[in-house]
């Protein structure tokens, strides 16, 4: 199977979620959804693991992106768009959270 060709590694669904901006900040938030209902947390874990959970993918994406040169621009952009969005994901996060 050939390392570039995606269409043949995933599922149309997921490719497409993976490629939006919304996608990078929301996957921890359905992850923490779908795992604490078997895991006992008091409510102020809880809150923690939420907020950790919306916090936008770290600059050393790109670094190691670029050291082995896996499309470091694609992954610059999605650092970047990420962090952007965050600025209207957390304060929803900590509205759900403290509400």
């Amino acid at each position: 199977m050939s390392r570039n060709n995606k269409s043949t590694r995933y599922p149309a669904l997921f490719q497409f979620l993976s490629n939006t901006t919304f996608s990078y900040n929301s996957t921890g938030v359905l992850m923490v959804l779908m795992v604490t209902p078997f895991i006992a947390l008091p409510a102020s874990q809880y809150g923690l693991l939420m907020v950790f959970s919306t916090l936008p993918p770290a600059v050393l994406n790109y670094m190691v992106a670029e050291k082995y040169n896996q499309e470091p621009r694609k992954v610059a952009s999605i650092v970047m768009l990420a962090n952007l969005a965050s600025v209207i994901i957390i304060p929803i996060a900590l509205a759900f959270v403290l509400a």
